[in-house]
């Protein structure tokens, strides 16, 4: 199963939406999230609630971070079975900027 992060917009003024956000607990959410994470597909651990701004951005370099040792992860393993990952490598670098 692949990381994910989803964001909605909500209506505060419908439902149980929260006055401070799930994660931080310092300023108001301004969107619904849901997370699933998963290093196995037997243990998957699903995130559910209303974040703010600070944490929205927060969520995404989570992700980023995970998909780039994902990556990195994936070219060694490739290169460890001697594979041309020329092509994998710069594709790599270019979405993450590292080398």
């Amino acid at each position: 199963m692949a990381n994910k992060v989803c964001f909605t917009g909500f209506d505060p003024f419908m439902g149980d939406s929260p006055e401070l956000c799930d994660l931080c607990s310092s300023r108001p959410p301004i969107f619904k999230y849901q997370c699933s994470n998963s290093r196995e597909r037997e243990q998957c651990e699903y995130l559910l609630g209303f974040c703010c701004q600070p944490c929205t951005q927060r969520l995404l370099d989570q992700l980023q971070q995970s998909e780039s040792r994902e990556w990195a992860e994936e070219e060694s393993a490739l290169n460890a079975d001697e594979s041309d990952v020329k092509e994998f490598h710069r594709r790599r670098v270019a979405a993450f900027g590292i080398k």
